[in-house]
């Protein structure tokens, strides 16, 4: 596991900020709706998906995201996604594209562990940005009404400093459709399905 990929750059890493964060990517990657829209935001806007999570992370417990500390993840985390998560991204694309019309004897296994590594690359990323947040930001006490206000923000900052494509007049809509789509209420869903049965 992780053969190929080298040593973990030498960031200052808090082990258990950077879990919780990857757990709270992880469940909230896998609501409606979350998963296209980060794709679009990345592969349309230029925008790094583990940064709009982080972004929207950090405004459940901690204050509005400074610029200086934006602009400091932007520049430790953008070599190792254009270089590593990035290119593990595209061959994975592009074996998905060459399955698609003819059978490759091993090249499915080679997708899956590609998958793999490239799911690895993209901890190791959110590990950085989690040890940062940690670092250096003040902890809030949580609260609904003020969690989205703050990850608005957050994106909004983070999309401006990313470059023309993320804060474009067109990207603007989505980040606000990625914050309603993170942060809504399940527990309705959940009462429904409750009320229907199985």
């Amino acid at each position: 596991m992780g053969r190929g990929l080298g040593k973990r750059p030498t960031f200052n890493v808090t082990a258990i900020s950077a879990s919780e964060f990857w757990v709270w990517s992880l469940t909230h990657y896998e609501r409606e709706g979350v998963e296209p829209l980060l794709l679009q935001l990345q592969d349309l806007n230029g925008l790094d998906a583990n940064m709009l999570l982080w972004a929207c992370w950090c405004a459940t417990a901690y204050e509005v995201l400074p610029e200086k500390l934006v602009r400091e993840a932007i520049t430790k985390t953008a070599p190792w996604a254009t270089n590593v998560t990035s290119p593990l991204r595209q061959a994975r694309r592009n074996l998905k594209k060459m399955l698609a019309t003819k059978e490759i004897i091993g090249a499915e296994a080679l997708r899956i562990a590609i998958k793999q590594n490239e799911l690895m690359a993209e901890k190791i990323e959110q590990e950085v940005l989690g040890a940062m947040a940690a670092a250096t930001l003040r902890p809030v006490a949580a609260s609904p009404n003020d969690t989205q206000p703050r990850a608005n923000a957050n994106l909004s900052l983070y999309a401006s400093l990313a470059g023309p494509l993320g804060n474009s007049e067109c990207a603007n809509p989505l980040l606000e459709s990625l914050v309603r789509l993170i942060f809504a209420d399940t527990s309705k869903e959940v009462c429904s399905k409750d009320d229907h049965g199985d």
